[in-house]
Order: C-alpha cells, then structure tokens, then sequence
C-alpha cells in the first residue's frame, strides 16, 4: 500500500489538495508494487475504485 501511496503523491505533483490526490488515486494506469505477482498492474478509474482484478 505505501508504494501505491508513493505513486499517487508523486502523480500530485505539488498540487496537494484533497481533490487533486483522490482524482490521482482515481486514475492509477498499469502499476506495479514490488510485492505483486509477475504481470499484475494496478488501474483505477472515477468509476472503478477496485485496483485489482
């Protein structure tokens, strides 16, 4: 989870409102984690909140 959080602080930029960090983590676009198995990505949408399936 942390190396998630990382991603979605780094996609703010230094824009660190409330607002811009859950439409980052809203859009999260093939991600890996260190902790995951070979090929599985992490993708959020505004209407999919589920990061994995």
């Amino acid at each position: 989870m942390a190396q998630t959080q990382v991603q979605v602080l780094r996609q703010c930029g230094d824009n660190l409102t409330r607002e811009n960090v859950m439409k980052q983590a809203a859009n999260l676009k093939d991600f890996r984690t260190t902790n995951l198995l070979p090929g599985i990505k992490i993708n959020t949408s505004p209407i999919d909140f589920a990061p994995i399936k």
